[in-house]
């Protein structure tokens, strides 16, 4: 009898395993696909939640008017949360047919906090080279973050006057950034009277030349006028950098306004111009020229007109590129006060005398040979006879070259 109740069980227990095994396998694609969804769903909540703490506020980036050849670049700083890690991907959004507006349009995105600092950057840009950069992906773990803004941009020179809005950047499906500009050509210039008087600037390798009460304007027309640098292409053959600090004054107020080029690290020229709402009136214009010349360039000479209001020329200027004189190595001289030089020079000049500072020893042409200086490598001897008394072996000098074109050059002489 128990052995038949025990056998009964068993068979029972059996039969609801099989029934059991058998519901588990038929219902588990069906749970498969259920904790895949649940997941899916999970995991999009989740970004959307931390897109929406990360957005806070859309960061906006206000450019105002902006005119062919503009440059500028715009900085701005602000914090985000992000709530949970992950690879974020930043894309730019509604840059379609604005990009052939601007040469150089790239903004620059720095993320950092206590423990760490990453950067992206997205735009595009049409020279040196075209080069596109859309999107980027950063991982980023849990916390809040300095976001630093830099956009640098640069407008076409034959832009069509336009106005856009909301180009900017998503992280994710959520706007972070958004950029607005409207692009204008440049007003014209009615009325004006401009008188232009040639400025000569005798050209080293850096330089600051101030010209006073060049000339005076005098405006009619109570408006918005623009300042900019011309025959740029003629002026980036001599020079790495060329700024025309314009100042226009008058009895109640002076405004600066500052003109012309540098070349980035990647050869880039980047151009700036300016424009100043000025009321009628008569206004005294001051400039003042900053500039470096280029690497190896050949000395020349050149007239340019180099600033313009409007169409109207304003400075006309007579350039000489002078040549740049350089010693190579250090010097020698003896103890009878002869001086062994060698000189490089970019172009044409003479050693028309030559002085040691700091006492009364001076000596012209006669006592150099090889004083006409060629471009390329020069070596130059110089007979400081009278100085042989007061030389110290052992002892560095100072021998200042003057120059037939102004210019004055210090080179060292070890005494041997």
């Amino acid at each position: 009898m128990n052995k038949t109740i025990i056998a009964i069980v068993v068979a029972v227990l059996v039969v609801l395993a099989v029934v059991i095994g058998f519901v588990l396998t038929t219902s588990k694609p069906s749970s498969t696909s259920s904790t895949t969804q649940m997941s899916t769903q999970t995991s999009i909540t989740s970004q959307t939640r931390i897109s929406t703490t990360a957005q806070q506020s859309v960061i906006n980036l206000n450019l105002g008017i902006l005119y062919p050849n503009d440059t500028a670049i715009i900085k701005t700083t602000k914090t985000i949360t992000i709530n949970k890690g992950g690879n974020y991907l930043f894309n730019m959004v509604n840059e379609q047919g604005v990009e052939n507006d601007f040469d150089y349009f790239v903004l620059k995105m720095i993320l950092s906090n206590s423990t760490m600092k990453k950067e992206i950057g997205l735009g595009w840009q049409i020279l040196p080279y075209e080069q596109n950069y859309s999107t980027a992906h950063l991982l980023l773990s849990p916390g809040v973050y300095d976001l630093t803004l830099e956009l640098l941009y640069y407008v076409n020179k034959n832009v069509v006057p336009a106005s856009f809005g909301n180009v900017g950047v998503n992280m994710g499906n959520i706007s972070l950034v958004s950029i607005d500009f409207a692009i204008q050509t440049h007003p014209t210039i009615t009325q004006q009277t401009v008188s232009v008087k040639p400025i000569e600037l005798n050209v080293s390798t850096e330089y600051c030349a101030p010209v006073s009460n060049l000339t005076t304007i005098t405006v009619t027309n109570e408006k918005e006028y623009v300042f900019q640098i011309v025959n740029i292409t003629e002026l980036e053959k001599y020079f790495s950098s060329f700024d025309a600090v314009v100042t226009l004054s008058n009895s109640t107020e002076e405004i600066g306004i500052p003109l012309g080029f540098y070349y980035t690290s990647q050869q880039l020229s980047i151009q700036y111009n300016g424009s100043v709402y000025l009321s009628p009136g008569a206004y005294k214009l001051n400039v003042t020229f900053y500039y470096s010349v280029g690497n190896n360039v050949t000395p020349a000479r050149f007239s340019s007109t180099v600033v313009e209001i409007g169409n109207t020329p304003l400075v006309y200027a007579n350039f000489t590129i002078l040549p740049v004189v350089t010693q190579i190595g250090t010097g020698t001289i003896n103890s009878k006060g002869i001086a062994y030089l060698t000189l490089h020079s970019t172009g044409n000049v003479e050693i028309v005398s030559a002085y040691i500072p700091g006492t009364n020893i001076s000596v012209n042409t006669a006592s150099i040979t090889n004083y006409q200086l060629t471009a390329g490598i020069n070596t130059v001897t110089i007979n400081f006879s009278s100085a042989s008394s007061i030389l110290q072996p052992g002892t560095t000098y100072t021998i200042v070259l003057v120059l037939s074109d102004g210019e004055s050059v210090s080179v060292a002489v070890l005494v041997e």
